[in-house]
């Protein structure tokens, strides 16, 4: 049961008042549930952005281990749907997020879409798709499967300063700075070097002019494979970065090597 600032749980046989949480003072509050085999979590979002969510012992109502995230810069509303006999739950925001459980952790995944005004109601018939409404549009679309999101660490040794990824070619092209201690002072040496992006491996490394160094770096845009690099100018003197530089464009080409354009 909801009122504007409290959410009270009854048992559903008995109707006694197992448990009531408050909202602060001022707040309205919108409810829902994420209920589980191993865990249930009662969501709790109030109209300044914010996202309570609690352990919620469904055989005595006791409410533990809260938390409070934000989501957005807009309130929040939840609506609860089921996906592959689990039930999820829809946060239409500024930054709309689906809930989820999994192995015991309450889990956020961002939507590809900027903004959601309301979930509104799940088709019996068609259990994937939601339709989502925001201002002066209805759209009807499904949930993908969640992945897990796997992160690898390539050791460089070196400080990575930009970085893009070229498709054609499949390789990631990264503008580094290294220091030379053998000078007898931290004399900066710059480089473009190229990682292969299936398996991490480097390719050619390309050196950069004494007094050059990659200030930028993006996909040129060809299908050939370019790529294209900003190269800022230090004073000499002062060391310190001017105002001009030039720009490189690099095809990268099969097997490794590149066609330089200035």
């Amino acid at each position: 049961m909801v009122t504007s600032s409290s959410v009270r749980l009854v048992s559903s046989t008995t109707r006694e008042l197992w448990n009531e949480w408050h909202a602060p003072s001022g707040y309205s509050i919108n409810v829902a549930t994420v209920n589980t085999t191993q865990i249930s979590y009662l969501l709790c979002a109030l109209d300044d952005c914010h996202l309570l969510n609690f352990m919620w012992n469904t055989s005595t109502g006791e409410l533990s281990d809260r938390k409070k995230i934000s989501l957005g810069t807009q309130p929040i509303t939840l609506r609860a749907f089921s996906s592959k006999n689990t039930t999820h739950v829809f946060a239409a925001s500024d930054r709309p997020t689906v809930i989820y459980s999994s192995k015991k952790k309450l889990l956020y995944s961002n939507v590809n879409l900027k903004e959601v005004t309301h979930v509104s109601f799940q088709f019996r018939c068609f259990s994937r798709h939601l339709p989502i409404a925001k201002e002066g549009e209805l759209t009807i679309g499904t949930i993908d499967d969640i992945q897990k999101l796997h992160i690898r660490s390539i050791l460089l040794g070196e400080h990575a300063r930009r970085i893009c990824h070229q498709e054609p070619s499949r390789t990631f092209a990264i503008c580094i700075l290294k220091y030379n201690p053998a000078s007898g002072e931290d004399f900066e040496m710059h480089f473009v070097r190229l990682l292969d992006d299936q398996t991490f491996k480097f390719i050619p490394t390309y050196s950069l002019d004494t007094w050059e160094y990659g200030d930028g770096i993006y996909d040129g845009g060809c299908s050939g494979g370019c790529i294209a690099i900003w190269c800022a100018w230090k004073d000499k003197a002062s060391k310190t970065s001017v105002d001009e530089g030039v720009q490189n464009v690099w095809e990268i080409l099969q097997p490794n090597g590149r066609r330089d354009n200035k």
